[in-house]
C-alpha cells in the first residue's frame, strides 16, 4: 500500500526539481460572492413570494407551473418608470389583475 505525501513537486527557472512540503504551509482561500447574506435571504424571500403570487395569478393546480419568468436582476436594470410597464407586459397573459402584484413588487425591490 503506497504511504500518502503532502509534498509537491514543482520545477525552478533551471529546470530543476523544488520540493516543498506542505504540511506547515497554509493556504488562503478566498470566496467571493456578488450579494451579501442579508441581500441573498431579501431576494430569496422576495422570490419565494413572487413564486406564490404568480402561481394565484396564472391559476396554476398543483404541480402546474406559469409560463413566464420574471428575472429581477433585469427588472432592476430599467429604469423606474419602464419598470411598470415590462412587468404588465410579461403578465399580460395572466388570468387574473397584475396590478396589484406589480406595485407590491417594485416596493419590495425597492431595497434591493
Amino acid at each position: 500500500m503506497a504511504a500518502i505525501n503532502d509534498s509537491r513537486v514543482s520545477f525552478d527557472g533551471n529546470g530543476g526539481p523544488v520540493i516543498t512540503d506542505d504540511k506547515n504551509k497554509k493556504r488562503n482561500y478566498n470566496v467571493t460572492c456578488k450579494y451579501n447574506r442579508k441581500l441573498m435571504r431579501l431576494r430569496l424571500e422576495i422570490e419565494e413570494w413572487m413564486d406564490g403570487k404568480l402561481r394565484v395569478i396564472f391559476d396554476c393546480e398543483d404541480g402546474e407551473d406559469y409560463d413566464i419568468e420574471v428575472d429581477i436582476d433585469n427588472v432592476l436594470l430599467l429604469d423606474e418608470t419602464e419598470r411598470y410597464s415590462n412587468l404588465k407586459d410579461l403578465l399580460r397573459d395572466a388570468s387574473k389583475p397584475t396590478d396589484d402584484f406589480i406595485k407590491e413588487l417594485l416596493e419590495r425591490i425597492k431595497c434591493l
